[in-house]
């Protein structure tokens, strides 16, 4: 075996130290979990990549289960409404996204969902409001479900029905209630949140006024007790990294250091469900071509290696850089803010078998 001359080398080990940093983006994200406790008033801060979270057994599942609807009262600030402040607000999940329920925030509309129907191909039934107000307001968010349909209420009022809807909240032997994230960690959400509550039926219009008002009042969640919730958080701790849940249930929210995803998913097939706002295009320009200059010097480089024939040059170079692709796939599940997508393993190979081409034109002869 030759001496490899030093350029195709060197370029081959600078592509490749590029495709790397690139892939697994070392600088666009860090493993802290960045909530904050607030200053002047109850509640919790969301920075990007910042996430909460309850463990939910099936005792809920079967008290809510049998009950006709149910309904969720939160007070939140959102911190910008644009496309930067877009992401998963609450999110309720047992395992299936198809299952899950959502209300999540996309540029300056407020949206309540079972699914993962984000770009609303599949027309899944949904509500949403657009907030008319300041993103320096707190709202009052309510989301009620149940015989009379779905409905969204801002400040103690019904802003947005859907009378044919009824949300289901997820079913399933042990589920989480995650608050400012998605659980793969891809859908962080920037703002406030200083009150919650869940309760095991459709509340009426009259008793969410009435909660609005107190809240209004006093500044504090804590009449909603009065309703019997069957989950309750006032956020007025200050401090630590649990947050108590006064209904009485012992199920406290968690604020993790970390912001490691609570679930994983590895290659996701569903281009629909890849993200909130899209990018598709932009995704396959960068995969495919990001793997076509690794190819090209990798497969140059055994060429100058000599004694590699042709066919096996394209054969070494595809399976190289299906490796190295499936390994940063693998790897983006466990990173805040990436996805593990089966799209771009095939981009990033099919990139790869394009370089090895242009660098030997002869070498499907």
């Amino acid at each position: 075996m030759n001496r490899p001359h030093p350029i195709p080398l060197y370029a081959t080990v600078l592509v490749f130290l590029a495709v790397l940093f690139f892939g697994l983006n070392p600088k666009g994200y860090d493993f802290s979990n960045h909530v904050s406790w607030l200053d002047d008033g109850p509640g919790i801060r969301f920075d990007k990549y910042g996430l909460a979270y309850a463990e939910l057994n099936s005792k809920f599942r079967e008290r809510i289960g049998g009950r006709e609807g149910f309904s969720i009262l939160m007070v939140f600030q959102a911190e910008r409404l644009d496309n930067n402040g877009s992401g998963h607000i609450l999110t309720i999940h047992t395992g299936e996204d198809r299952n899950q329920l959502i209300v999540w925030q996309w540029y300056s509309h407020i949206i309540a969902m079972n699914d993962n129907d984000y770009a609303h191909r599949r027309k899944t039934g949904r509500v949403s409001y657009e907030i008319p107000t300041s993103p320096a307001q707190q709202i009052f968010l309510s989301l009620t479900s149940g015989k009379n349909g779905s409905s969204l209420y801002f400040d103690g009022k019904v802003v947005s029905s859907n009378h044919s809807l009824r949300l289901d909240f997820p079913a399933g032997k042990e589920g989480t209630l995650i608050l400012g994230n998605s659980p793969y960690g891809d859908g962080s959400w920037q703002g406030d949140i200083s009150g919650l509550a869940l309760f095991d039926r459709e509340l009426p219009p009259e008793t969410v006024a009435s909660l609005h008002n107190a809240w209004s009042g006093k500044r504090s969640f804590a009449d909603a007790k009065k309703e019997n919730p069957f989950l309750l958080y006032l956020f007025n701790e200050k401090e630590g990294h649990r947050i108590i849940d006064h209904a009485g249930s012992s199920t406290p929210l968690l604020i993790p250091a970390q912001a490691a995803p609570l679930r994983k998913k590895f290659l996701e097939r569903r281009l629909s469900d890849s993200g909130l706002t899209g990018g598709l295009t932009q995704d396959v320009i960068v995969n495919l071509a990001g793997f076509i200059p690794l190819g090209f010097f990798f497969a140059f480089l055994l060429v100058n290696l000599g004694g590699t024939p042709g066919k096996r040059v394209l054969f070494y170079t595809v399976v190289f850089c299906f490796a190295l692709s499936l390994t940063i796939e693998l790897l983006q599940a466990w990173i805040p803010s990436r996805s593990s997508q089966f799209l771009d393993l095939f981009l990033n190979t099919a990139g790869g078998f394009m370089g090895a081409s242009l660098s030997n034109l002869r070498i499907l002869k």
